[in-house]
């Protein structure tokens, strides 16, 4: 019999370490999560930040080109 069990962690981000086979995330308090993670995942994982982080930056260039021009 499989059991499965789905848990959901909710925490602040203060800073995570990428490990030989895991990406580690600390909060403010110390608490660890820890998630195993392969090559590939990882690949992903950066692609992913990547885009999101791209976007990011131009939706601030535009709030800031619209706040120059007010």
């Amino acid at each position: 019999m499989t059991v499965k069990v789905r848990q959901v962690v909710e925490a602040q981000f203060a800073r995570f370490h990428v490990g030989w086979s895991d990406i580690s995330f600390t909060d403010p308090h110390e608490n660890k999560i820890s998630i195993e993670i392969t090559d590939d995942q990882i690949l992903t994982l950066s692609d992913q930040l990547s885009q999101k982080a791209e976007k990011i930056r131009m939706e601030r260039a535009d709030a800031r080109e619209e706040a120059n021009n007010e």
